[in-house]
């Protein structure tokens, strides 16, 4: 019964347009890059790491975020095993909560990888999140194997881009699709665990690869991304419908990048 939708990523809006809504009614708008909070801060990330011997001198990937059954944080205890493995310096660092947590924190110390190749750290408001994904090397969104997670905009995508940070993905989806065509990160839905840490490790110790993905990671966040840009998007629609032109939703935000 609605005049005009706003889907939050392509996918979802293919999903939409799967049950006989026009293209016309629907535009994509995904969660957006807040570079006030979570741009580059050199400062902030020296003082994150002042208090993390464990992560100085170090690649690291974050995960902030939920530890719940859609997210599959396995994915991240079994690529931390294999990290340890091949004696990678590359660590991980998840951050956050969910119901998860415990069994996650079981598995990685029966690994052997907690306080090794992963560790653990509890949720932090957005307002003092700017340290950690400064001082981190690269940024994860990780989902279980469901292909209707594969749409997904969460925010962690978005707050990587705004940090300037190489996205790392282990699902194949839009968002794989901008990091590719965009060399801003790593997506390894295709790669079993020993291919997924090599690569993992090649590149986050790759000084020129990380200056080229870090740089077209803002690139990608400016052009695309911009909460600004998004929320005009969002007013250009609602008065786009408040002026009886519903079928002009489509048109302001096409979900191309």
């Amino acid at each position: 019964n609605a005049s005009a939708i706003v889907a939050l990523s392509p996918q979802m809006r293919q999903g939409i347009e799967s049950v006989g809504v026009p293209a016309s009614l629907i535009a994509t708008i995904p969660n957006a890059c807040d570079f006030d909070v979570f741009g580059h801060s050199d400062e902030a990330a020296n003082s994150f790491l002042e208090s993390r011997p464990h992560l100085i001198g170090r690649p690291f990937i974050l995960y902030p975020g939920t530890f719940g059954d859609v997210n599959g944080l396995d994915y991240a205890i079994l690529l931390a095993e294999r990290l340890k493995v091949n004696k990678s310096n590359v660590a991980l660092l998840l951050v956050g909560d969910g119901k998860q947590r415990d069994q996650l924190l079981r598995s990685a110390n029966e690994k052997g990888v907690l306080g090794t190749t992963l560790f653990f750290e509890d949720p932090v408001p957005k307002s003092h999140a700017r340290g950690m994904f400064s001082a981190a090397s690269c940024v994860a969104n990780f989902v279980a194997p469901v292909p209707a997670l594969y749409g997904n905009s969460a925010n962690k995508f978005f707050d990587g881009l705004a940090a300037g940070k190489p996205i790392l993905l282990n699902y194949d989806g839009w968002m794989s699709t901008v990091v590719v065509q965009n060399n801003c990160g790593l997506e390894t839905s295709k790669l079993d665990f020993g291919e997924a840490a090599n690569l993992i490790h090649l590149r986050l110790n790759d000084k020129e690869w990380m200056e080229r993905a870090s740089d077209n990671a803002r690139t990608v966040a400016l052009a695309h991304f911009s909460r600004d840009t998004l929320v005009s998007q969002v007013d250009s629609v609602i008065c786009a419908v408040a002026a009886g032109n519903p079928h002009k939703a489509g048109e302001i935000a096409t979900g191309r990048y």
